[in-house]
């Protein structure tokens, strides 16, 4: 047979063997070829040529890309849908065929009949990043390039622990407390599966929230209902995976706690400050004001401070109830505390003022000791307090209850001011435990011997019993015609170094307390000396227009003081003329005695008749004072007219006239 046409081989114009199927190669280039064939016989009979045709096709099928799912980051079911792109016929107009996945596959597929793009894939488990190849074959055997893409597999749901609390709440969740709308919420999220976005909602639908980027705290401001509350949480994976709601709870308490009580401030350097609260309390807040006005005070108080004052200074976690201010500087604060509860509540307030300094540390050291004494004595009995002495005017207080008390100065340095004092000094010697007496406590003058006009003479004041007293004041009030002070000087009880002393020099105006907090002055005896001067022969009665004795807290005791009357001894024998004269129906006689005498004194009428005896007695020496009623012997009365009376002793006789008109 003979083979011509778009061969190379065999060789053409060649006659070869028949052979009933016969290998030919054809021209390079896809496209139709044509082969001519002719064949003789033994005799060289031929036929032909016959031309069968062929088409070559060595172009593979084209395929550019293969994405999963449209590009995709993650598939949430198992099964991807994969985009075949750029697949189509090759330069001869064939088209793919068939094509074959590997990969992570569920199972193998083999060569699959091509029937539509894109086409399904079960990817194999578990989670994870999933690998997958594609190529594609046309009938003629050609096979595409791979073309691979991958893509996340994430079948599961994120998963979440909610807890509520607040920004302000102590307590243990999931049941922590809230106070809203003042205190924001903060939702804190516990999650798993690596969440995308989330969005929370809360069940009075105060709370909606679209999707938003995922955050373990999410913190905003929640209007509540009163009570157990809810919040729920959805979360979202970048698979699109959702699940929810996870819930939390939360007690809502608008109720605010009780105030402190027992709130005290105790004065010294650092005003030491002290409460109780309630069992729900978490913390209590102490804001403060300063007077800024030591020592006088004159201007307005400040007033209790407020929740949101600026001037907070502590807030003292519970169990704590003391709080110890360094106050800047002396002055009088003004303290309020509050209390918080667990859900952030605020009670009212608690109030209470405390100086910065003990009363009576005036020179500053922190106490009350022998340089405080010597400024304080400066300045004793200083009225008006201005200047340095305004520093020693301490009293009144506002309460008793020294070293405690809040001063409220009255502008004079005094008693009351040394009794504070007295009652926070440091120092002091052997302490006397008192003893409040069983029977009266009484001062006592005692002047001794006769005292004559032109004499000067001393006073002893004594005190029967000063194991209760602290402090004591005596002023005492006398003629300054017939008396005249000349000193006074301590007494036996007075002379202790720890006892603060002060006598007036002008009159009789005596200070003493003994120095020491618990301490007395104790025991009986001689408080002072005072000297004087009897003037004239005038009489005078010394009496206490003050007597203030205080105890040993401060509180005033009752003391009793004897009078004295005082009459300059006569320097002779006289009789006064009577008063009133004429008189009815009574007059006074006086007569003076230098010495004792017996004496008498009789009323006489105008005939020299004895009318009545008004003295038959011994009689001290000194000025004397009778009175006649207008009656006789018998007790009836007398007509009007001139009587006499006289006055006689061993060495003295007068006689003087008087009338009587009805």
């Amino acid at each position: 047979m003979y083979l011509t046409g778009d061969i190379i081989y065999p060789a053409t114009a060649t006659w070869i063997p028949f052979a009933a199927v016969s290998t030919c190669t054809l021209t390079v280039g896809d496209g139709v070829k044509t082969v001519n064939v002719w064949v003789r016989d033994v005799y060289t009979n031929q036929v032909g040529p016959i031309s069968p045709t062929i088409e070559l096709d060595m172009s593979a099928p084209t395929l550019t890309a293969f994405v999963l799912d449209g590009g995709a980051a993650y598939n949430t079911t198992g099964t991807a849908s994969g985009d075949l792109q750029g697949w189509g016929w090759d330069v001869a107009g064939h088209h793919a065929w068939k094509f074959l996945f590997t990969g992570n596959l569920s199972a193998p597929t083999g060569w699959t009949l091509f029937v539509a793009n894109p086409v399904s894939i079960t990817l194999s488990t578990p989670d994870g990043l999933k690998s997958i190849s594609v190529k594609v074959i046309d009938k003629a055997g050609n096979v595409s390039p791979i073309q691979s893409d991958d893509i996340n597999l994430d079948t599961s749901a994120p998963s979440a622990t909610i807890t509520l609390k607040s920004q302000s709440s102590t307590t243990t969740p999931p049941y922590s407390t809230v106070y809203t709308p003042s205190n924001p919420v903060d939702v804190l999220i516990s999650a798993t599966g690596n969440p995308a976005t989330m969005a929370l909602t809360n069940e009075d639908l105060t709370l909606n929230t679209p999707w938003i980027p995922f955050a373990s705290t999410y913190t905003g401001p929640v209007q509540w209902l009163s009570g157990l509350r809810k919040i729920s949480v959805w979360l979202r994976d970048a698979a699109l995976n959702v699940a929810g709601p996870f819930d939390g709870f939360i007690t809502v308490d608008v109720t605010p706690p009780a105030a402190p009580t027992s709130f005290s401030a105790v004065p010294g350097g650092s005003v030491d400050l002290s409460w109780t609260n309630a069992a729900q309390v978490a913390k209590t807040r102490i804001v403060t004001k300063p007077w800024n006005d030591y020592p006088e005070y004159i201007v307005g108080p400040p007033g209790y401070p407020g929740f949101a004052d600026p001037f907070m200074i502590a807030e003292v976690a519970a169990p704590g109830n003391t709080y110890s201010y360094s106050a800047p500087h002396k002055d009088i604060y003004y303290f309020s505390a509050f209390s918080l509860d667990s859900a952030g509540n605020w009670s009212g307030a608690a109030n209470v003022r405390g100086t910065s300094y003990i009363l009576g540390d005036i020179v500053p050291g922190g106490s009350v000791d022998f340089d405080d004494v010597e400024f304080f004595s400066d300045y004793y009995n200083t009225t008006p307090a201005t200047g340095p002495a305004a520093e020693c005017d301490f009293y009144p207080i506002s309460y008793v209850n020294a070293p405690g008390g809040v001063p409220t100065p009255d502008d004079a340095v005094d008693f009351d001011d040394l009794v504070i004092l007295a009652l926070n000094y440091e120092g002091g010697t052997v302490k006397i435990i008192p003893v409040y007496p069983s029977g009266p406590i009484v001062l006592n003058l005692n002047i001794g011997d006769k005292v004559s006009a032109g004499d000067e003479f001393e006073a002893k004041l004594t005190i029967n019993d000063a194991n209760s007293v602290k402090a004591m004041h005596l002023i005492l009030d006398y003629n300054n015609s017939v008396l005249k002070l000349l000193g006074v000087t301590k007494g036996e009880l007075s002379a202790d170094p720890s006892i603060f002393f002060y006598a007036d020099k002008e009159k009789v105006d005596i200070s003493l307390a003994k120095l020491g907090k618990g301490l007395v002055i104790g025991g009986s005896g001689e408080v002072a000396t005072l000297k004087f001067k009897m003037l004239s022969q005038g009489t005078t009665e010394l009496t206490s227009s003050l007597l203030d004795v205080r105890d040993v807290n401060g509180k005033p005791i009752e003391v009793s003081f004897n009078k004295v009357n005082l009459a300059a001894v006569p320097i002779a024998f006289a009789l006064s003329q009577n008063y009133p004269n004429p008189f009815n129906p009574k007059t006074q006689i006086s007569f003076a005695l230098p010495v004792a005498s017996k004496l008498t004194l009789k009323i006489y009428n105008i005939t020299g008749q004895l009318v009545n005896t008004l003295v038959d007695a011994e009689l001290p020496a000194g000025h004397h004072t009778v009175t006649w009623s207008g009656t006789n012997s018998s007790g009836s009365e007398v007509g009007t007219g001139i009587y006499f009376y006289r006055l006689q002793t061993e060495n003295f006789t007068s006689v003087k006239k008087m009338v009587l008109m009805k």
